[in-house]
């Protein structure tokens, strides 16, 4: 992580959080098929829970990230890119 950007663990766990939503709907379209298809109505009733998890789970860490970049007189756009590079790209504990 680079030393010019403070980043802290908050923002790093709302990322994670919106990342582990998102795959959740991934997953559920995995397993069940497209949004498209002929899904029942307890599906369909996943489904939207499922997304509005992940939105919502996204909007917290997006102003977080906001927010502390404004506190900070950081880039918000570097800062979420640190942040989505911690979160993604995170190197194996030795």
């Amino acid at each position: 992580m680079p030393d010019s950007l403070d980043v802290p663990e908050a923002l790093i766990e709302l990322q994670r959080a919106s990342d582990a939503a998102g795959a959740a709907v991934h997953g559920l379209q995995d397993e069940i098929g497209p949004a498209a298809g002929d899904w029942s109505d307890e599906q369909r009733d996943t489904w939207a829970a499922r997304w509005a998890a992940w939105r919502d789970a996204a909007d917290r860490a997006h102003t977080a990230i906001t927010e502390h970049a404004e506190s900070t007189g950081a880039s918000r756009y570097e800062l979420e890119k640190v942040v989505k590079q911690v979160v993604r790209h995170a190197e194996p504990e030795a």
